[in-house]
């Protein structure tokens, strides 16, 4: 089973519509925002330096990572990945 992770922020332009992008998906994504307390601590760990970032993991823990997306993706692409 894969864990779907998006990090997003208030501030980011292209968040809104990434958000959209995956959401349309259905993968049963977690979301974190990164101007919250916990999203931030997550995003460290997970070592995000840009936003939109998307990841898929095996696992619960940054080593479990199989892919990363950074930045808006269409939804083709997203599909091409997952």
């Amino acid at each position: 089973m894969n864990y779907y992770l998006l990090f997003t922020s208030y501030r980011c332009k292209a968040c809104p519509q990434m958000k959209k992008n995956v959401q349309s998906l259905n993968l049963g994504h977690f979301e974190f925002n990164v101007d919250k307390k916990v999203g931030s601590k997550i995003a460290q760990e997970f070592n995000v330096r840009s936003l939109p970032t998307f990841i898929i993991s095996k696992g619960t823990e940054p080593e479990d990572e199989i892919n990363r997306m950074i930045g808006l993706w269409p939804i083709e692409k997203i599909k091409e990945i997952i």
